[in-house]
């Protein structure tokens, strides 16, 4: 796990991720929010490599070669980064409905395809 850096002041928090920090060229973002407490998301492999950032909230993310052979990294600060290698399986789940995580990754999306 690695923190992308954020600078805080009276006026809020900022997150940035530079084309450096993220380690990829990147071809598609998105975002997940509003997922209950504990209900997990994820459960398939890695169509490409990715890097999921933490926003807002907290979040565990389970990641490894197999769905049976799984590290746990807890991300608990704005900024915390895990990287999603391609292939790998992964699981995760939100602390609340109010966090946010993004997701970077170097493939674009297409139904039913790889990424």
């Amino acid at each position: 796990m690695r923190r992308l850096p954020t600078f805080t002041d009276a006026r809020g928090r900022l997150l940035v991720a530079e084309d450096t920090d993220i380690g990829f060229p990147v071809r598609r973002v998105f975002a997940v929010t509003g997922v209950p407490a504990g209900v997990a998301r994820g459960e398939h492999v890695v169509p490409c490599r990715q890097a999921m950032v933490l926003v807002a909230g907290g979040a565990t993310v389970w990641s490894g070669p197999s769905s049976d052979r799984l590290s746990e990294v807890s991300l608990t600060h704005p900024g915390d980064t895990v990287d999603l290698p391609a292939d790998s399986w992964v699981r995760y789940a939100l602390a609340s409905p109010d966090a946010v995580v993004l997701v970077f990754a170097d493939a674009p999306f297409q139904p039913g395809g790889r990424a």
